[in-house]
């Protein structure tokens, strides 16, 4: 959150609308990529430049999918091109934005959070989506080059499902149904971490795991912060009585409001089991540590009446009983061995040992 807010000292003095890229900064060309489909045709290519993009034609729906947000030229001549508030490209550029929907007369925009799981480092690397779309187009806004439309592309290639033969509404519900799936791999790579993790303390090897249960906890919580909000996405879309917004497309709507519903009983489920791990944890250190001390307690226990023998005999008076008798050394050694004998037997009996 504080990371957020000092981003936002950028457009200190700026004028609002006035666009700036804020996030990470790289040099590498933004790439453009199309696809036209209808139900009995498609094509796709790249496009080279933002002046190469053709003006959507009603017989299709038109996807146009951008790579990269740091080009802020590049972006406003999209923005120009198809009528974009320029208050809404604000904060596509921005790419600490909070997610949300804006349901516009003209088009409807949509910003949210995808998260990808390195299971190797137990960290989840963000990325920003921005979606614009209208009856017969969709604007998609990533800030890497990735795969994630990856499978959505291959459903209109190969004519797979409905996608064909809906609207460009149904193109944003896919991509709002494919990012819910990488909740719900994240969700499962972060129960493959706590089953890990449990075993570890039932072998009582794990001594980093506070840390890495403080690590899992800030996953859990981000998973809830990026997912919550599309929830709330999702009843904007349902409630909504915008034009762009097939009435067929409902059902839909509503199974993905569902997945949202199972992955927030699901993080709280991690949560608790988290809670619990750390119980566990600490239950099972503090056991050690009286195991240690009864131990130590016993052994002081048992040296204790010899060390008494060996102070009383150990004094420096000049008539002491048995001091000069023959057999007093061996009478002090045989006393403190069978005082130590006694007192282990007894303690064994008493299963303290």
């Amino acid at each position: 959150m504080l990371h957020d807010i000092k981003y936002l000292s950028y457009k200190t003095g700026l004028a609002p609308g006035e666009l700036v890229h804020i996030g990470q900064q790289r040099s590498d060309k933004v790439i453009i990529n199309l696809i036209r489909y209808n139900e009995h045709e498609w094509e796709e290519y790249e496009i080279k430049s933002a002046a190469e993009i053709p003006t959507p034609d009603p017989k299709y729906v038109t996807w146009l999918n951008v790579d990269g947000l740091h080009d802020v030229d590049t972006i406003k001549t999209i923005g120009d091109h198809f009528n974009l508030h320029p208050l809404l490209l604000e904060d596509l550029l921005n790419t600490n934005q909070r997610p949300k929907i804006d349901i516009l007369d003209d088009n409807i925009y949509i910003v949210f959070k995808t998260l990808e799981f390195d299971k190797e480092t137990s960290q989840v690397a963000v990325e920003q989506i921005s979606l614009f779309f209208s009856m017969h187009y969709m604007i998609s806004f990533q800030e890497y080059t990735g795969d994630l439309f990856n499978g959505i592309r291959e459903r209109i290639r190969q004519n797979k499902g409905r996608i064909r033969k809906a609207n460009a509404d149904y193109l944003a519900y896919s991509v709002l149904d494919v990012t819910i799936d990488y909740y719900f791999e994240i969700i499962e790579a972060l129960y493959e971490k706590i089953d890990i993790l449990q075993q570890s303390i039932l072998i009582r090897k794990n001594n980093e795991l506070p840390r890495i249960v403080h690590n899992l906890r800030q996953q859990t919580l981000l998973l809830r912060r990026v997912s919550w909000p599309v929830r709330q996405i999702i009843d904007q879309l349902q409630k909504s009585e915008s034009d762009f917004i097939d009435e067929g497309l409902t059902p839909y709507l509503r199974d993905a409001a569902d997945h949202i519903v199972r992955i927030m009983e699901a993080i709280d489920s991690i949560q608790y089991t988290l809670d619990n791990t750390m119980e566990t944890y600490l239950s099972l250190n503090s056991q050690k540590t009286n195991e240690a001390m009864r131990i130590l307690t016993v052994v002081t226990t048992i040296f204790m009446p010899p060390t008494l023998i060996v102070g009383i005999y150990g004094m420096n008076f000049e008539y002491l009983p048995e001091l000069h008798w023959k057999y007093g050394y061996l009478m002090v050694i045989g006393t403190i061995v069978a005082t130590s004998i006694g007192m282990l037997w007894f303690f064994r009996k008493k299963k303290w040992l």
